[in-house]
């Protein structure tokens, strides 16, 4: 598989692992929504997590979940605020990712 282009080689101390290669899987993923969803609803979808970011940046007054994450250590946000946060920042990369 490895030498399909399927798995990338790591080499480490106790020898050589493998993982799936990121562009196959990437490549992929592309594929099956491109097959199993219409243009339109893959539109709906990124509007939907463009609108979400959207109104996490306004919420927090932030751009970026970075900005977000150097927020958590203020001292005027209580262990709830801090929590959902954490929360937010875990969601956003997710949705960054997904688009």
């Amino acid at each position: 598989m490895a030498d399909r282009g399927e798995l990338e080689r790591i080499e480490t101390a106790d020898g050589t692992c493998y993982k799936p290669d990121s562009v196959t899987h990437f490549l992929r993923e592309v594929r099956s929504l491109a097959e199993e969803r219409s243009a339109d609803e893959l539109t709906d979808e990124l509007r939907a997590i463009g609108d979400e970011i959207d109104s996490w940046k306004s919420t927090s007054d932030v751009e970026s979940p970075e900005e977000l994450r150097r927020s958590i250590g203020r001292e005027d946000l209580s262990s709830d605020e801090r929590r959902e946060r954490i929360e937010v920042i875990e969601e956003w990369e997710y949705n960054v990712q997904t688009r």
